[in-house]
């Protein structure tokens, strides 16, 4: 397993656009990438204007391609 954590600052009013873009990638995109496993979006409690990703793929080579 492999993967990436990363974090985003949506700008004001744009963190709904931003959870509507990740869930069409999941919908769309992500059954046709090779080795994708699961990707999540969290919105911490304390911080207004921050999310935090997670991608999880299969290894290395298929979060590399």
């Amino acid at each position: 397993m492999y993967g990436t954590v990363f974090h985003m600052h949506a700008k004001p009013g744009q963190e709904q656009a931003i959870c509507q873009l990740f869930e069409e990638w999941d919908r769309e995109r992500a059954p046709r990438v090779q080795g994708f496993q699961a990707g999540y979006l969290f919105k911490p409690d304390q911080q207004r204007d921050e999310l935090i990703g997670v991608a999880i793929f299969r290894d290395r080579e298929s979060y590399r391609k």
